[in-house]
């Protein structure tokens, strides 16, 4: 697990957070895209848990900082993934094999889920956290 840690880590803007037990808190913030990064570990069963997300009033141009570092996790790892939030519902979840199919899938996923979120919230747009989205409706 520490050279997970430490390989996320040395990424370019990629910051510690917090860990608490098995969990380990990162966010990638470059002064205008901002997405979290939740590292969970079970050293019983030697596995871990990578979970990547950001909040849907970022700007656009998040897209591909966050897909690139998911690409990025599947190289190093050869991951599996599991959608927690689809509009589509084409997959949702993705075996190791089907790493570039989802590369292929997100951009339209991500679409969507923002349509949806700026059609009912009219949010400003700007580098938040998830759970501080909602802030933004409120100003």
């Amino acid at each position: 697990m520490e050279k997970v840690h430490k390989s996320v880590e040395v990424l370019k803007h990629i910051k510690f957070l917090n860990t608490y037990k098995d969990e380990t808190t990162y966010e990638f913030y470059d002064g205008k895209h901002l997405f979290e990064i939740l590292i969970r570990e079970n050293e019983n069963y030697n596995y871990f848990q990578i979970n990547v997300r950001f909040a849907l009033s970022n700007y656009d141009t998040i897209e591909p900082l966050f897909l690139n570092f998911v690409e990025w996790c599947l190289n190093q790892w050869k991951a599996s993934i599991i959608l927690q939030t689809s509009l589509l519902k084409k997959k949702i979840e993705y075996e190791v094999n089907e790493a570039l199919l989802f590369l292929q899938l997100a951009p339209d996923e991500i679409k969507a889920l923002r349509d949806y979120w700026l059609s009912n919230f009219q949010s400003k747009r700007g580098p938040v956290r998830v759970e501080d989205a909602y802030l933004l409706v409120e100003e």
